[in-house]
């Protein structure tokens, strides 16, 4: 499989069964190699950690960015999609109207804003 990422292969993959894409990047501080990091830390100066597989070995490492965090990221890009109506929601469908989903929206759609908020 080629390193490189095309249209093409974009185009596949969405036209086909992926799920998602597996991206593996190595990033430098800003000031250089060797230089300090600053993870984010939580009540009481805690870092975030987890367990990784290093060369075989299992390795303690601190978080830099975690799936929630993306996610909480992601969720302010859709809702300014939304709000400037460039994309639609499962909130705006009439079909949803009275359902299970529009129901559990609900409860996060103060003053009736996005589903999202």
């Amino acid at each position: 499989m080629s390193d490189t990422l095309t249209l093409e292969i974009l185009q596949q993959a969405v036209s086909g069964t992926a799920a998602a894409f597996r991206c593996i990047t190595h990033y430098e501080p800003a000031g250089g190699v060797g230089d300090k990091v600053f993870p984010p830390t939580y009540e009481g100066g805690k870092y975030a950690t987890e367990i990784r597989r290093v060369d075989g070995e299992l390795v303690p490492c601190v978080l830099l960015d975690s799936v929630q965090s993306q996610a909480n990221r992601m969720e302010l890009v859709l809702l300014a999609a939304w709000e400037a109506q460039r994309i639609p929601m499962p909130g705006d469908d009439d079909r949803l109207q009275g359902s299970e989903s529009a129901k559990a929206f609900a409860g996060h759609q103060p003053g009736g804003s996005s589903p999202y908020r």
